[in-house]
């Protein structure tokens, strides 16, 4: 991860990696999606502080119904590569990831359209809102 997200030419990688570690106690190549939920979240925390975080408001100014009336999204599906291709909406069942970027859009799903650092649409939901992976199921 830090090899593709923080690349030697942007970043003292390897400082990185070090500081990661200490912060995790992961050692080695291993993947996130092996990572224990503790684990994932000191890694999270720890690049938070390493990065740097400033602390803001979040305004929800997409139209349509007040944000405590929208609807949830519940599960995602990914293909092979790990990127969303659909979103389980609570009370409207499997959409596509276009469909779902609409209807945040319109207001209906409480949700934020964002945009990836590759230039890609998803939807990123409130902090504290756990989604569940289907492949996390199986």
């Amino acid at each position: 991860m830090i090899g593709n997200y923080a690349p030697e030419h942007e970043n003292k990688t390897a400082r990185y990696l070090r500081f990661l570690r200490s912060k995790t106690g992961v050692k080695g190549d291993r993947k996130i999606k092996d990572f224990t939920r503790e684990q994932f979240e000191k890694l999270w925390r720890a690049i938070e502080k390493y990065e740097g975080q400033t602390k803001g408001k979040i305004e929800d100014v997409t139209p349509g119904r007040d944000p405590k009336e929208k609807r949830q999204i519940t599960q995602v599906k990914k293909n092979k590569k790990g990127t969303i291709i659909s979103y389980n909406i609570e009370g409207i069942g499997w959409v596509s990831k276009k469909r779902g970027i609409e209807l945040a859009g319109e207001g209906e799903v409480d949700a934020v359209v964002a945009t990836s650092r590759s230039g890609n649409l998803y939807l990123r939901t409130r902090p504290g809102i756990e989604i569940v992976n289907l492949e996390d199921l199986a």
